[in-house]
């Protein structure tokens, strides 16, 4: 790894971490989704890869991971400021907090490889047209940008009180329906009672029916 990498790529090429919303209860999901943004004339041809996974569980809350790009990544332009970055979908995950107060969360890791030449004084990430068309046979070597996604906090405010007598403590919009595989049966038969929960929450949360 070349010390200056992250110096010169600064501001250029960098994840960032979008969250659906910031202000929330326990055990409430929030998804979390992490781009890669590339700034204009950034060289071609760069590798990238996840260098290190946010824990699945942590003090603070847990991480359902839904989607992690590992192929080719699909660019697609975005503005920020007054320059047209390019941004690429890498990391898609719902976290569950589990305490109230400020809960921060930090996505995976990436990293961002380039066969480049060193002998030259130029940036070394940016297009050179004048460049040595020969030099990706000879002189390259290989040069690796870790990526640390910026940290994000999400408040987590206590549950509403007073709760009711029977609240199970399950955060979300839920439905329940139950049905039974027949509705005559003989003395001694046995029935099948079929109980289904579903809507929008950490599943995870809803305890035993009574």
């Amino acid at each position: 790894r070349d010390s200056e990498i992250n110096k010169q790529l600064k501001g250029r090429l960098f994840l960032y971490t979008e969250l659906d919303k910031k202000d929330v209860v326990p055990y409430e999901p929030v998804q979390a989704r992490t781009y890669i943004y590339k700034a204009p004339g950034l060289r071609s041809g760069e590798e990238y890869g996840f260098v290190e996974e946010a824990p699945k569980t942590g003090a603070d809350y847990l991480r359902i991971p839904l989607v992690q790009t590992r192929g080719p990544l699909e660019w697609k332009p975005v503005e920020v400021g007054n320059t047209v970055f390019q941004r690429a979908l890498v990391e898609i995950v719902t976290i569950i907090p589990t305490k109230t107060g400020t809960v921060e969360f930090r996505a995976s890791t990436m990293a961002a490889q380039w066969r480049i030449q060193r002998a030259r004084s130029r940036d070394p990430f940016f297009d050179d047209p004048f460049g040595d068309p020969f030099a990706s046979l000879f002189g390259r070597n290989l040069l690796t940008a870790e990526m640390p996604p910026p940290p994000r906090e999400i408040e987590v405010r206590p549950l509403p009180r007073p709760q009711p007598e029977d609240f199970s403590g399950i955060v979300g919009n839920f439905s329940v329906k139950a049905s039974v595989d027949r509705s005559s049966v003989n003395e001694g038969e046995i029935v099948t009672l079929r109980l289904v929960f579903e809507g929008d929450g950490y599943a995870e949360a809803i305890p035993e029916p009574s």
